[in-house]
């Protein structure tokens, strides 16, 4: 496949590949690359905007918690959001196929493909914390159902991001 034939996206990611020292495919794939990198599913993929890719690093599944946990936990990170949304740009979602990711927009004109790396780094480390963080959670929840410790102060095992 020839330069011509890419699209902007495409050709970054081509970039990013050869910056990491990977070898780039003959085939380009249009929906972007996906891999595993410590115990994460990472995926970046275009935006529906030309000039925009998807970053998605997935934490944990939430498929194996039944829906009342899973929405105490929604509630729990609508909250980390919030807290944090003039921090960083990244967001913590539950996608269709239950799994909570952290995931960040990206314009491809302004990201040197050389930096991408770093990015993936930022996301996986991210990935990790919050994967900690809805342990801490859901053993606040468990703890929280089976009634307080004699001289537990409430709300003492909520963690706050």
């Amino acid at each position: 496949m020839t330069a011509a034939a890419l699209n902007p996206f495409q050709l970054w990611l081509a970039d990013a590949v050869r910056a990491a020292g990977g070898a780039v495919p003959a085939e380009a794939d249009p929906l972007g690359l996906s891999f595993e990198a410590e115990g994460h599913v990472v995926r970046v993929f275009p935006h529906a905007d030309d000039a925009l890719a998807v970053i998605e690093v997935t934490a944990l599944p939430v498929s194996d918690l039944a829906e009342d946990d899973v929405s105490r936990l929604a509630v729990q990170l609508l909250r980390l959001n919030h807290e944090a949304r003039f921090e960083h740009g990244w967001s913590i979602v539950i996608d269709d196929s239950d799994r909570l990711n952290v995931t960040t927009t990206v314009a491809v004109s302004g990201t040197p493909a050389s930096l991408l790396g770093e990015i993936l780094y930022d996301g996986i480390d991210r990935a990790q914390s919050l994967s900690t963080v809805v342990a801490g959670l859901m053993s606040a929840e468990t703890e929280a159902a089976s009634g307080p410790e004699t001289g537990a102060s409430p709300g003492a095992g909520l963690i706050r991001g």
